[in-house]
């Protein structure tokens, strides 16, 4: 007989850190007119901004919609959530945390995330295990990280909590065992290698 898998993600899975672990790849994001645009990275941009090549022939489609406040932090939770494949206690958390973070002025690269502040001022009803579940595994997949030695304030990953008033939730699909797909794979390891001095630090 199988054991059920559990999705509980434990505190042991989280690290801490003394600088913001995503400070560096700011300089690779895309921006315009001093403000940073939605993408979470320059590796996903269509356009290669060291050579200025096109990835290839590429079909663009998508829509452009005008919605309230209420509306973006739904529209936007549900794509990063989609593209991370969250638990819904991860879910649940995120949009809680999105709502304080959209609240804070400017745009923050820390952000206090405690239990009570969230049921009491961003409406976030679960318990308080479920919380420190869903806290820990946006931790472990790279959306927070805690600031040493200070209780509850983390650092936030600048590209998953974007501050502004337009997001483009992108949707790519690239036919298998073609150019494209070899060029996607080497985008896909050259991503992977440039993260790996930061992992190990």
């Amino acid at each position: 007989m199988t054991s059920k898998k559990s999705y509980y993600t434990t505190r042991t899975e989280v690290v801490s850190s003394k600088e913001n672990p995503w400070a560096r790849e700011l300089a690779h994001t895309i921006k315009k007119g001093g403000r940073v645009t939605g993408f979470a990275s320059s590796s996903h941009a269509l356009v290669n901004t060291t050579t200025g090549e096109t990835a290839g022939d590429m079909a663009v489609i998508g829509i452009q919609k005008v919605v309230d406040k209420e509306e973006f932090v739904k529209f936007f939770g549900a794509g990063i959530e989609e593209v991370f494949d969250l638990t819904k206690p991860a879910k649940d958390l995120f949009r809680a945390i999105l709502k304080a973070y959209l609240d804070a002025k400017n745009q923050p690269d820390q952000l206090y995330i405690n239990f009570d502040v969230m049921k009491d001022d961003y409406g976030y009803d679960k318990s308080r295990p479920t919380f420190n579940n869903g806290l820990n595994e946006l931790c472990v997949k790279g959306f927070l990280a805690p600031v040493e030695r200070r209780e509850n304030l983390y650092w936030v990953n600048p590209h998953l909590f974007y501050k502004g008033d337009r997001i483009r939730l992108v949707r790519e699909y690239v036919r298998n065992g073609s150019d494209a797909h070899k060029q996607l794979e080497k985008e896909q390891a050259a991503m992977q290698q440039q993260m790996l001095p930061l992992e190990s630090e």
